[in-house]
C-alpha cells in the first residue's frame, strides 16, 4: 500500500461510477460536479481491507481537493488517492479531522450516491 495512488473502493461503487460515466457520455469530472457524487475520506486500519470510518469532505469543493492532492487534470478526481502526511496536514484544519497515520491509512474516495 505504499503508493500515493491506490484504488481502494468496492466493486459496487466502481460499477456504479463506470455506469454513470458510460451511460452519460460525459467525463468523470463532469459527472463529479453534479449532485449525487461526493468525496469522502475513508480510514482503514493498517493491513486491513475494510474501512473503519468515513467522513464526507464534499463541502471542500473540487478545486480545494485538487490542490491538496496535487491533481492537475480534473478527470483524475474520479480516482482514489492515499492521503500522505503532507495532505493530512492540509486537510486537518479544513475538516477538523485528526489523522493518525501510524495506525491508519486514509484515502480520498469519490462516491456516486
Amino acid at each position: 500500500m505504499g503508493s500515493a495512488y491506490t484504488k481502494r473502493h468496492t466493486e459496487e461503487s466502481t460499477r456504479d461510477a463506470i455506469a454513470l460515466v458510460d451511460s452519460s457520455g460525459r467525463t468523470v469530472t463532469a459527472v463529479a460536479r453534479e449532485p449525487g457524487v461526493s468525496f469522502r475520506i475513508a480510514r482503514y486500519r493498517r493491513d486491513e481491507d475494510f474501512t473503519d470510518d468515513r467522513w464526507d469532505v464534499t463541502h471542500l469543493g473540487e478545486r480545494t481537493l485538487a490542490e491538496v492532492f496535487h491533481i492537475t487534470h480534473p478527470d483524475h478526481l474520479g480516482d482514489t488517492y492515499r492521503v500522505t502526511e503532507e495532505q493530512a496536514a492540509k486537510l486537518a484544519p479544513l475538516t477538523g479531522l485528526t489523522f493518525d497515520l501510524e495506525a491508519y491509512e486514509y484515502y480520498l474516495e469519490p462516491t456516486a450516491d
